[in-house]
């Protein structure tokens, strides 16, 4: 698993790649927290790049929503791939956090 920091338009953009595996999990949990408090909880988290995320990933988005809520702010989840599509749309985890399918309009979403 890779994670790349990156900023368009004032919009901070943490873009995982890669294998989401459950010995990588607790990284990205980490990862999720230390950006979103630096970036006054507003996140857009790009998926487009991962290969795999299992339930201990999940665990770690699902974390990450509620720490930001818990501060008032949001993630917002981006182009997430097909493999991860699927995971949180079993999950339900769309049915309560904001997503989008393009970087784009996820940037639109956590700016409105």
């Amino acid at each position: 698993m890779e994670l790349d920091l990156q900023s368009s338009a004032g919009t901070s953009i943490l873009v995982v790649s890669g294998r989401v595996s459950a010995e990588m999990a607790a990284t990205l949990k980490d990862r999720l927290y230390a950006e979103l408090s630096e970036h006054r909880y507003a996140l857009l988290l790009d998926l487009s790049r991962v290969e795999f995320m299992g339930s201990a990933g999940l665990g770690a988005l699902i974390a990450a929503v509620k720490e930001a809520r818990s501060h008032g702010g949001e993630l917002v989840i981006a182009a997430p791939s097909g493999v991860v599509q699927t995971l949180l749309n079993v999950s339900g985890l769309l049915d309560f956090v904001r997503h989008a399918h393009t970087i784009e309009a996820a940037a639109e979403l956590l700016q409105a």
